[in-house]
């Protein structure tokens, strides 16, 4: 299977024919570009034109090796995900084809419809763009499902409580200063979860459309969850903080709650939770940061900004 820097290059010529055979027969491929900020999937946009002159804009999205050895039933999971948010006002792609295997193009891909627009980390009016991208996330919270439709949806919550007692990440965490202390907080204030809503889990700016200022869409549905909405908050937050600072990280927060209209409970508690996450291995997220154009984002500012988001959660705890 290819590894994620193998993804980055364009498909090939025979799989990009044997996929416009299953999604447009007749029609012809006019243009083929890398998108950019994919780091768990190679992406690329493509624009068709059909047999009956019509224009269809696509992406199509391969998982890297890590998914084929460790979560084969990705593309799946997805494109039913996407299935599912198309019956709402959830802004997100349209789900168009997929396959696991990887008979066409060498690891399991899915092809969506292509939003208008590009992800957007350096908005020209950031307090605006905080209370889209947090409107965005509420309609997704406030969105409701039958238990069918989300069979395919693994419980979040019991995910957390098996992964915060790893091995790799206790040793992950004890490497930060902040870890150990960090570790105790959790241990001590787990709140019960009943995990029924479906939640993203990596959302982040960077997996967001934006076009002329407005949030066209949430892409990058490959680890959706039954739990709970607090989670998605603080791990939005967690990277707000590292690409503008806590204040930022803040008004995301208040805005949502405002939407909602409710308080999270415990917002300390989420926010040193999702910090476990990058504990250790913050440096993996740098490129994506880099990938979308924000250059003056580095090791050491982010290490600083990590650690201010931590400490003001302990100070809160």
């Amino acid at each position: 299977m290819p590894t994620a820097e193998q993804l980055k290059r364009r498909p090939g010529r025979e799989a990009m024919e044997r996929l416009l055979s299953e999604i447009a027969p007749g029609g012809r491929i006019t243009s083929i570009t890398r998108l950019r900020g994919g780091i768990s999937c190679g992406m690329h946009g493509v624009n068709i034109t059909e047999k009956s002159g019509a224009k269809l804009r696509i992406v199509v999205r391969r998982y890297n090796n890590y998914w084929a050895e460790n979560d084969p039933d990705v593309a799946s999971r997805e494109f039913k995900t996407l299935e599912l948010l198309a019956k709402t006002d959830v802004p997100a792609p349209q789900p168009i084809w997929f396959e696991t295997s990887g008979d066409i193009f060498g690891a399991p891909t899915i092809v969506q419809s292509r939003l208008p627009g590009r992800a957007d980390l350096a908005p020209a009016d950031l307090d605006a763009w905080l209370d889209r991208l947090a409107d965005a996330l509420a309609a997704l919270h406030r969105a409701e499902f039958d238990s069918a439709a989300t069979a395919h949806l693994k419980s979040h919550p019991e995910r957390l409580a098996r992964d915060i007692k790893s091995e790799g990440l206790i040793r992950r965490c004890a490497k930060h200063p902040d870890g150990e202390r960090v570790l105790r907080v959790l241990d001590s204030s787990w709140p019960a979860m009943p995990g029924q809503t479906l939640i993203h889990t990596d959302y982040w700016p960077g997996n967001t459309v934006w076009s002329r200022g407005k949030l066209t869409g949430i892409v990058d549905w490959e680890m959706p969850a039954l739990g709970e909405p607090a989670y998605d908050v603080a791990y939005c937050r967690q990277d707000l903080a590292m690409l503008f600072g806590l204040d930022a990280a803040d008004r995301f927060l208040t805005h949502y709650e405002d939407v909602i209209g409710s308080r999270i409970e415990q917002p300390h508690f989420w926010d040193l939770l999702v910090a476990t996450r990058a504990m250790g291995i913050l440096s993996l997220w740098l490129p994506g940061y880099l990938d979308l154009g924000r250059t003056d984002i580095t090791k050491p500012v982010m290490r600083r900004r990590f650690r201010e988001f931590i400490q003001r959660a302990l100070a809160s705890a």
